[in-house]
């Protein structure tokens, strides 16, 4: 093996070092969303490896502080040691990806770095990227996305808009609730349940202003299509009415621009920017179809 500062080992050292800085700067962006606890996860296991004496020792050397070679990746490539192929293939990969090469950022994307998501989870991220999609096409603005799609900060801006994954809707005092509301407050109290802020899977807004809210529901069967929007109309009524009181507007005027998306509409007709309530399925997604949806926006 020669050396602790031999090429093979050079290329191991600097690659996983390079992967703490990366998941470093990952887990502090990501702190409180979706992808902080994966990647503090990888982080202790990846500080755990860079903890061992040799890696020590060669990144404190001056060896550890220079770029490595492109000879010293072929040393690594060829090693027997598995390990030193892995880290050839790491460090390769991760240059291709800092220069941004497509085929990389593909291989990156359908890899399992990424923490696999829930197919609800993935359904509603892919909701949000369509939403932030079509308005960036209707503004001509510049599509800011926060991947760390944490329910702190907007997920994605686009001029003036935000879109919000998992906001909190303050709901509305006691006072401005329906008998049926207050019923239902005071049944689930005397159990022991007090509601909680309600989370609207998607709203967009401006100046912090709701303009639209999107209930995303994913089911396996299309027979569950009724039941899917029954429970979203149920659930969006009282994020417009809530939002509405907060803003001093009509729950009918945020209703209109709003949708539901279903993993399946089944016979339920699409609707994007009229009627009192738009609806779309995952197969209406992508293309133009929620063009008219967009324009509404801009004009709210």
């Amino acid at each position: 093996m020669g050396t602790w500062v031999s090429g093979p080992n050079r290329v191991l050292a600097k690659t996983l070092d390079s992967a703490r800085s990366a998941l470093r700067a990952a887990a502090l962006h990501a702190r409180g969303g979706l992808f902080d606890g994966p990647a503090r996860e990888r982080l202790a296991i990846i500080d755990d490896a860079l903890r061992t004496a040799p890696l020590r020792e060669i990144l404190a050397s001056p060896a550890g502080r220079a770029r490595v070679t492109a000879h010293e990746r072929r040393q690594a490539a060829k090693a027997r040691a598995p390990l030193y192929r892995i880290a050839w293939d790491c460090a390769s990969a991760a240059s291709a990806i800092e220069d941004l090469e497509p085929e990389a950022i593909t291989a990156l994307l359908r890899s399992e770095v990424l923490p696999r998501l829930e197919a609800w989870r993935q359904f509603e991220l892919a909701c949000l990227l369509e939403v932030a999609n079509v308005l960036t096409t209707a503004t001509g603005a510049t599509c800011a996305l926060d991947a760390s799609f944490t329910a702190s900060r907007p997920a994605a801006r686009i001029g003036d808009l935000e879109v919000w994954w998992q906001r909190a809707i303050r709901s509305r005092p006691d006072a401005n609730l329906d008998e049926g509301e207050r019923k239902a407050a005071s049944l689930a109290a005397s159990l022991g349940v007090t509601a909680g802020t309600a989370r609207a899977d998607l709203t967009i807004e401006r100046a912090g202003r709701v303009l639209a809210i999107v209930e995303c529901k994913w089911f396996g069967d299309e027979s569950s299509v009724p039941g899917a929007i029954l429970d979203a109309c149920a659930q969006i009524v009282g994020y417009a009415r809530d939002a509405s009181w907060k803003q001093g507007e009509d729950p009918d005027a945020i209703l209109s621009r709003s949708f539901i998306a279903l993993a399946r509409r089944g016979a339920a007709p699409f609707r994007a920017a009229h009627g009192p309530i738009g609806c779309v399925g995952l197969d209406d997604l992508g293309g133009a179809a929620l063009q008219p949806w967009a324009n509404s926006i801009l004009a709210a």
